[in-house]
């Protein structure tokens, strides 16, 4: 796939070098969003084997969901934010058919699978469309879904958001900063076990979550408005990071009773551990033939991260017997190379290549 240089930073480095470095960042932290959702729930299926007192550092590779959901709005909003071309409404159906068609496929192979895999009932055509949009929009059966329900939402948003970020710098600012105090208001909320409190996160459902989906998908455009907040991607920031996100689902942990990295997406911690992981891609040099393999795989990311939700729950039904050791690499690998691979052949079937390509 040919990198489309529309699509990147008006302050991308002149010479397309330098733009196609940007781009390969960006798609790079795609790639490591897509191995992240793996790996999490790789860890999460390991952990109901084993328990949380075997392999501590399954818990560690849990918080790589920190990186891959925010990482990729993040992505999103550094790749949209800025176009003054395909950036309306018609863009926005496009966008949204594309999401609805692409989670119709994941769900009828994943509910193929339990099908014939086990005794679960099979759905008559509506009760699989209800599915499917219950599990996009409310909770349902495929609960990965609700991420593209929040993503539909961001896209609906999205030529909005654009023309403050053309147009009016200051309220885009000030989106962003609202967004920014709001997740600082409920991780804070977490971190205190004030569940009496309005504002108190784990009472939301992830899918209307926006402050937090927004508030990432800003981040990217200001990144990109911002060359100077790439000074953020050095190894000892996102070490420090990472560690004061794992301090804070330890503290949340201890006044909740709940261990799950999605309520703090929104810590001060998890906003600079993802700003500092895209920070230091993007200072990367990646122009080198050895990141080509980028310009084809960047273009596969959505596909690829709900077929391998489906090809971890195939894989995992033939592994789930191995010692835990080495039950999470061969999931993680397996699910990953399957899943691609086969995001690669959906996209070259003709009629499906620009409509899955997001």
């Amino acid at each position: 796939m040919t990198p489309q240089f529309t699509e990147t930073s008006s302050h991308a480095p002149a010479g397309i070098a330098g733009a196609t470095a940007r781009i390969r960042a960006i798609d790079l932290l795609k790639l490591l969003a897509l191995a992240g959702v793996v790996a999490c729930h790789s860890a999460m299926e390991t952990d109901a084997l084993c328990g949380w007192a075997f392999l501590w550092w399954v818990r560690i590779l849990e918080m790589a969901v920190v990186i891959a959901i925010p990482g990729f709005f993040f992505a999103s909003g550094y790749v949209l934010l800025g176009r003054r071309e395909n950036c309306g409404y018609r863009y926005v159906a496009r966008k949204c058919l594309a999401l609805i068609v692409a989670s119709f496929v994941m769900g009828f192979l994943i509910i193929g699978w339990r099908f014939f895999s086990t005794d679960a009932p099979w759905f008559h055509a509506a009760d699989f469309a209800n599915e499917i949009l219950c599990s996009m929009f409310k909770n349902g059966l495929l609960s990965l879904l609700w991420f593209v329900g929040a993503l539909m939402m961001v896209y609906l948003l999205y030529p909005l958001i654009n023309r403050l970020y053309l147009y009016n710098k200051r309220l885009f600012g000030a989106l962003l900063l609202t967004c920014l105090m709001l997740m600082a208001c409920f991780s804070s909320a977490y971190l205190l076990g004030h569940r009496e409190a309005l504002w108190y996160e784990p009472d939301i459902p992830q899918h209307y979550r926006l402050w937090i989906w927004v508030g990432y998908f800003c981040l990217g455009g200001m990144m990109k408005a911002c060359p100077s907040i790439l000074c953020v991607g050095k190894w000892w920031v996102i070490l420090s990071a990472a560690a004061a996100t794992l301090l804070v689902n330890h503290i949340g942990y201890g006044q909740t009773g709940v261990r799950v990295f999605e309520y703090v997406y929104g810590s001060p911690a998890a906003v600079l551990l993802v700003t500092s992981v895209a920070a230091f891609l993007l200072r990367a040099d990646l122009s080198g033939g050895k990141f080509r393999f980028l310009d084809s795989v960047g273009g596969l990311f959505f596909p690829a991260f709900l077929l391998c939700e489906c090809a971890l729950e195939i894989v995992a039904g033939y592994t789930a017997r191995l010692h835990p050791a080495i039950f999470l690499p061969v999931n993680i690998v397996a699910a990953l190379t399957l899943g691609i691979a086969g995001a690669w052949v959906l996209t070259h079937i003709r009629g499906f290549s620009r409509l899955l390509r997001l």
